[in-house]
Protein backbone atom coordinates (compact mmCIF):
# COMPACT_ATOMS: atom_id res chain seq x y z
CA UNK A 1 0.00 0.00 0.00
CA UNK A 2 1.33 3.62 -0.82
CA UNK A 3 1.58 6.05 1.59
CA UNK A 4 -0.48 8.28 0.06
CA UNK A 5 -3.66 5.51 0.23
CA UNK A 6 -2.21 5.12 3.88
CA UNK A 7 -2.79 8.90 4.24
CA UNK A 8 -5.88 9.08 2.43
CA UNK A 9 -7.13 5.67 4.80
CA UNK A 10 -6.12 7.70 8.04
CA UNK A 11 -7.58 11.25 6.96
CA UNK A 12 -11.02 9.54 6.25
CA UNK A 13 -10.85 6.80 9.23
CA UNK A 14 -10.45 10.45 11.23
CA UNK A 15 -13.51 12.35 9.12
CA UNK A 16 -16.01 9.52 10.31
CA UNK A 17 -14.58 9.50 13.63
CA UNK A 18 -12.85 6.17 13.90
CA UNK A 19 -10.33 5.93 16.46
CA UNK A 20 -7.57 3.24 17.27
CA UNK A 21 -8.77 0.12 19.43
CA UNK A 22 -5.64 -0.42 21.60
CA UNK A 23 -7.07 -4.53 21.93
CA UNK A 24 -6.94 -5.13 18.54
CA UNK A 25 -3.40 -3.36 18.36
CA UNK A 26 -2.28 -5.43 20.89
CA UNK A 27 -3.18 -8.81 18.98
CA UNK A 28 -0.23 -8.71 16.57
CA UNK A 29 2.40 -7.02 19.19
CA UNK A 30 1.52 -8.41 22.38
CA UNK A 31 1.53 -4.41 24.07
CA UNK A 32 -1.43 -2.56 24.99
CA UNK A 33 0.86 0.63 26.11
CA UNK A 34 -1.02 0.52 29.13
CA UNK A 35 0.80 0.21 32.97
CA UNK A 36 -1.04 -0.74 36.56
CA UNK A 37 -0.34 1.91 38.82
CA UNK A 38 -1.32 0.22 42.68
CA UNK A 39 -1.32 2.47 45.74
CA UNK A 40 -2.48 1.81 48.78
CA UNK A 41 -5.04 4.42 49.65
CA UNK A 42 -6.35 7.01 47.44
CA UNK A 43 -7.57 9.56 49.83
CA UNK A 44 -4.02 10.31 50.90
CA UNK A 45 -2.38 13.03 49.34
CA UNK A 46 1.10 11.48 48.78
CA UNK A 47 -0.74 9.04 46.81
CA UNK A 48 -2.12 11.75 44.08
CA UNK A 49 1.16 13.65 43.75
CA UNK A 50 2.88 10.22 43.47
CA UNK A 51 0.38 9.18 40.70
CA UNK A 52 0.03 12.19 38.85
CA UNK A 53 3.68 12.70 37.81
CA UNK A 54 3.42 8.55 37.15
CA UNK A 55 0.60 9.69 35.04
CA UNK A 56 2.76 12.50 33.21
CA UNK A 57 5.63 10.40 32.48
CA UNK A 58 3.60 7.74 30.94
CA UNK A 59 1.46 10.10 28.51
CA UNK A 60 5.06 11.38 27.46
CA UNK A 61 5.41 8.33 26.21
CA UNK A 62 2.45 6.73 24.94
CA UNK A 63 1.23 5.25 27.29
CA UNK A 64 -2.15 4.91 29.24
CA UNK A 65 -2.42 4.24 33.27
CA UNK A 66 -5.24 2.25 34.64
CA UNK A 67 -5.03 2.86 38.64
CA UNK A 68 -5.89 0.50 41.34
CA UNK A 69 -6.44 0.79 45.24
CA UNK A 70 -4.84 -1.81 47.83
CA UNK A 71 -6.24 -1.45 51.42
CA UNK A 72 -3.51 -1.98 53.67
CA UNK A 73 -4.35 -5.63 54.76
CA UNK A 74 -6.60 -6.43 51.72
CA UNK A 75 -6.68 -10.18 51.72
CA UNK A 76 -7.52 -9.92 47.62
CA UNK A 77 -4.32 -7.74 47.02
CA UNK A 78 -2.79 -10.31 45.17
CA UNK A 79 -5.78 -12.10 42.88
CA UNK A 80 -6.46 -8.51 41.97
CA UNK A 81 -3.17 -7.65 40.63
CA UNK A 82 -2.78 -11.23 38.83
CA UNK A 83 -5.89 -9.58 37.12
CA UNK A 84 -4.10 -6.07 36.58
CA UNK A 85 -0.61 -7.57 35.14
CA UNK A 86 -2.96 -10.19 32.41
CA UNK A 87 -4.17 -6.92 30.92
CA UNK A 88 -1.13 -4.47 30.76
CA UNK A 89 2.42 -4.30 29.90
CA UNK A 90 3.82 -3.70 33.63
CA UNK A 91 2.99 -2.27 36.78
CA UNK A 92 4.21 0.04 39.19
CA UNK A 93 3.55 -1.34 42.79
CA UNK A 94 3.70 1.66 45.85
CA UNK A 95 2.96 0.86 49.55
CA UNK A 96 2.32 -3.02 49.55
CA UNK A 97 2.55 -4.96 52.14
CA UNK A 98 2.81 -8.32 49.86
CA UNK A 99 5.81 -10.79 50.95
CA UNK A 100 8.48 -10.93 49.10
CA UNK A 101 7.90 -14.45 47.80
CA UNK A 102 4.77 -12.95 45.96
CA UNK A 103 6.14 -9.65 44.27
CA UNK A 104 8.69 -11.76 42.90
CA UNK A 105 6.12 -14.14 41.43
CA UNK A 106 4.25 -10.95 39.87
CA UNK A 107 7.84 -9.57 38.62
CA UNK A 108 8.18 -12.68 37.00
CA UNK A 109 4.82 -12.58 34.58
CA UNK A 110 5.07 -8.91 33.88
CA UNK A 111 7.65 -5.96 34.31
CA UNK A 112 7.22 -4.93 37.78
CA UNK A 113 8.83 -1.74 39.85
CA UNK A 114 8.42 -1.58 43.65
CA UNK A 115 8.35 2.55 44.91
CA UNK A 116 9.08 2.63 48.72
CA UNK A 117 9.58 -1.31 49.17
CA UNK A 118 12.72 -3.35 48.35
CA UNK A 119 12.69 -6.83 47.23
CA UNK A 120 15.71 -8.95 46.25
CA UNK A 121 15.91 -9.19 41.77
CA UNK A 122 12.85 -6.19 41.88
CA UNK A 123 13.67 -2.91 40.52
CA UNK A 124 12.29 -0.86 43.09
CA UNK A 125 12.61 3.28 43.14
CA UNK A 126 13.29 5.15 47.13
CA UNK A 127 14.97 7.95 48.44
CA UNK A 128 17.89 7.84 50.29
CA UNK A 129 16.35 9.52 53.63
CA UNK A 130 19.73 8.88 55.25
CA UNK A 131 20.44 12.64 55.51
CA UNK A 132 17.43 14.39 56.12
CA UNK A 133 17.03 11.96 59.48
CA UNK A 134 20.60 12.47 60.51
CA UNK A 135 19.92 16.29 60.18
CA UNK A 136 16.37 15.99 61.60
CA UNK A 137 17.77 14.24 64.76
CA UNK A 138 20.91 16.91 65.41
CA UNK A 139 17.72 19.43 64.86
CA UNK A 140 15.89 18.22 67.81
CA UNK A 141 19.01 17.30 69.76
CA UNK A 142 20.70 20.51 69.37
CA UNK A 143 17.07 22.57 70.44
CA UNK A 144 17.65 20.23 73.44
CA UNK A 145 15.45 17.17 72.86
CA UNK A 146 17.06 13.66 74.35
CA UNK A 147 13.72 11.33 74.32
CA UNK A 148 11.98 11.12 70.83
CA UNK A 149 9.51 8.31 69.97
CA UNK A 150 8.70 7.45 66.17
CA UNK A 151 5.26 6.68 65.40
CA UNK A 152 5.79 3.87 63.27
CA UNK A 153 3.01 2.81 60.28
CA UNK A 154 0.77 -0.46 59.82
CA UNK A 155 3.07 -3.32 60.62
CA UNK A 156 4.31 -4.75 57.26
CA UNK A 157 5.26 -1.70 55.79
CA UNK A 158 8.61 -1.96 54.06
CA UNK A 159 8.83 2.28 54.44
CA UNK A 160 7.80 2.23 57.95
CA UNK A 161 10.59 -0.46 59.14
CA UNK A 162 12.76 0.99 56.99
CA UNK A 163 12.34 4.64 58.75
CA UNK A 164 13.18 3.10 62.33
CA UNK A 165 15.94 1.21 61.19
CA UNK A 166 17.65 4.70 59.90
CA UNK A 167 16.60 6.75 63.01
CA UNK A 168 17.59 4.10 66.03
CA UNK A 169 20.90 3.93 65.38
CA UNK A 170 21.46 7.90 64.54
CA UNK A 171 19.62 9.07 67.61
CA UNK A 172 21.90 6.68 69.74
CA UNK A 173 24.84 8.58 67.84
CA UNK A 174 23.21 11.44 69.35
CA UNK A 175 22.97 10.04 72.99
CA UNK A 176 19.30 10.46 72.45
CA UNK A 177 16.85 7.63 73.52
CA UNK A 178 13.92 6.52 71.24
CA UNK A 179 11.45 4.17 71.11
CA UNK A 180 8.48 3.00 68.23
CA UNK A 181 5.28 3.50 69.27
CA UNK A 182 2.84 1.13 66.71
CA UNK A 183 1.91 -0.18 64.99
CA UNK A 184 -0.46 2.65 63.92
CA UNK A 185 -3.15 3.64 61.12
CA UNK A 186 -1.29 5.83 58.76
CA UNK A 187 -3.71 8.51 59.12
CA UNK A 188 -4.95 11.33 61.45
CA UNK A 189 -6.96 8.86 63.46
CA UNK A 190 -3.64 6.62 63.64
CA UNK A 191 -1.55 9.55 65.05
CA UNK A 192 -4.44 11.14 67.30
CA UNK A 193 -4.58 7.89 69.37
CA UNK A 194 -1.22 7.66 70.48
CA UNK A 195 -0.72 10.58 72.41
CA UNK A 196 -1.46 9.16 75.68
CA UNK A 197 1.39 6.35 74.87
CA UNK A 198 3.68 9.72 74.10
CA UNK A 199 2.78 10.88 77.19
CA UNK A 200 3.71 7.88 79.15
CA UNK A 201 7.24 7.15 77.27
CA UNK A 202 8.47 10.78 78.32
CA UNK A 203 9.19 11.63 75.17
CA UNK A 204 9.76 15.51 74.37
CA UNK A 205 9.61 15.13 70.89
CA UNK A 206 7.84 12.37 67.93
CA UNK A 207 8.76 11.60 64.39
CA UNK A 208 5.61 10.40 62.94
CA UNK A 209 5.70 8.08 60.08
CA UNK A 210 3.87 10.67 57.69
CA UNK A 211 1.96 13.98 57.33
CA UNK A 212 -1.20 12.87 58.19
CA UNK A 213 -0.27 10.96 61.38
CA UNK A 214 1.57 14.38 62.33
CA UNK A 215 -1.93 16.07 62.20
CA UNK A 216 -4.00 13.88 64.40
CA UNK A 217 -1.31 14.40 66.67
CA UNK A 218 -1.39 18.40 66.36
CA UNK A 219 -5.26 17.53 66.76
CA UNK A 220 -5.19 15.77 70.19
CA UNK A 221 -2.69 18.32 71.45
CA UNK A 222 -5.34 20.96 70.91
CA UNK A 223 -7.97 19.30 71.90
CA UNK A 224 -6.32 18.55 75.33
CA UNK A 225 -6.10 22.64 75.33
CA UNK A 226 -1.88 21.87 74.90
CA UNK A 227 0.17 23.84 72.30
CA UNK A 228 3.07 22.73 69.95
CA UNK A 229 6.02 23.15 70.32
CA UNK A 230 5.63 24.12 73.71
CA UNK A 231 4.11 20.78 75.11
CA UNK A 232 5.70 18.44 72.44
CA UNK A 233 8.01 18.70 69.19
CA UNK A 234 6.48 17.47 66.29
CA UNK A 235 8.78 16.20 63.05
CA UNK A 236 6.94 13.89 60.34
CA UNK A 237 7.96 12.76 57.07
CA UNK A 238 6.47 13.42 53.07
CA UNK A 239 5.94 17.41 52.96
CA UNK A 240 2.53 16.47 51.11
CA UNK A 241 0.69 19.43 49.96
CA UNK A 242 -0.79 21.36 52.99
CA UNK A 243 1.82 20.28 55.64
CA UNK A 244 2.72 23.99 55.92
CA UNK A 245 -0.97 24.59 56.13
CA UNK A 246 -1.12 23.50 59.83
CA UNK A 247 -0.55 25.34 62.72
CA UNK A 248 2.67 25.51 64.01
CA UNK A 249 3.69 24.42 60.17
CA UNK A 250 5.32 20.83 60.16
CA UNK A 251 8.68 20.20 60.30
CA UNK A 252 8.69 17.24 57.91
CA UNK A 253 11.24 15.26 56.00
CA UNK A 254 10.51 15.88 51.73
CA UNK A 255 10.69 12.17 50.23
CA UNK A 256 10.83 13.63 47.00
CA UNK A 257 7.86 11.88 46.07
CA UNK A 258 7.34 14.04 43.01
CA UNK A 259 10.82 12.38 41.58
CA UNK A 260 9.81 9.30 42.52
CA UNK A 261 6.90 8.98 40.57
CA UNK A 262 8.51 10.21 37.53
CA UNK A 263 11.54 8.15 37.78
CA UNK A 264 9.56 4.83 38.76
CA UNK A 265 7.90 5.26 35.58
CA UNK A 266 10.67 5.61 33.35
CA UNK A 267 12.54 2.76 35.06
CA UNK A 268 9.59 0.91 34.15
CA UNK A 269 8.79 2.01 30.43
CA UNK A 270 12.41 1.41 29.67
CA UNK A 271 12.20 -2.31 30.98
CA UNK A 272 9.19 -2.80 28.73
CA UNK A 273 10.76 -0.94 25.71
CA UNK A 274 11.73 2.34 25.85
CA UNK A 275 10.74 4.98 23.01
CA UNK A 276 12.63 6.37 20.98
CA UNK A 277 13.09 9.54 22.47
CA UNK A 278 13.49 8.33 25.90
CA UNK A 279 17.04 8.13 25.95
CA UNK A 280 19.18 6.32 28.59
CA UNK A 281 17.39 5.84 31.82
CA UNK A 282 18.58 8.46 35.23
CA UNK A 283 20.49 6.88 37.72
CA UNK A 284 21.15 9.78 40.03
CA UNK A 285 20.14 9.03 43.41
CA UNK A 286 17.04 11.02 45.29
CA UNK A 287 18.06 12.60 48.46
CA UNK A 288 15.54 13.65 51.03
CA UNK A 289 15.89 16.58 52.38
CA UNK A 290 14.31 18.36 56.39
CA UNK A 291 12.19 21.26 55.62
CA UNK A 292 12.12 23.04 58.49
CA UNK A 293 9.08 24.76 60.16
CA UNK A 294 7.28 25.57 63.14
CA UNK A 295 6.12 22.26 65.18
CA UNK A 296 10.13 21.82 66.34
CA UNK A 297 10.68 24.07 69.91
CA UNK A 298 12.96 24.19 72.38
CA UNK A 299 13.30 20.96 74.69
CA UNK A 300 14.22 20.07 78.37
CA UNK A 301 18.13 20.34 77.52
CA UNK A 302 18.04 23.54 75.74
CA UNK A 303 21.04 26.02 76.52
CA UNK A 304 23.09 23.36 77.94
CA UNK A 305 26.05 22.86 75.45
CA UNK A 306 26.49 20.57 73.04
CA UNK A 307 29.11 17.78 72.84
CA UNK A 308 28.04 16.47 69.37
CA UNK A 309 30.94 16.01 67.24
CA UNK A 310 29.73 17.29 63.38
Amino acid sequence: MSAKTQALIRDTARDLGFRTNPSARALPTGRTNTIGVVVSNMTNPVMFELVRDMHRAAEEHGYTVILAESEQGDGHVADRLDRILAAVDGAILTMTDLVDERIQELSEARPVVLVNRRVQGVPDVAPDLRPAVRRALAELHDRGHRSVAYLSAAAGWWASEQRWDLLMPEALALGMSIIEIGPNEPDRGGGAVTLPRVRASGATAVITFNDLMAIGVLDAIGTEGGQVPKDLSIVSFDNMFGSDFTSPPLTTIDTRRFEIGEAAMHRLIGIIGPSEDMGPPAHEPIIGTLVVRGSVGPGPAAGVVSTRND
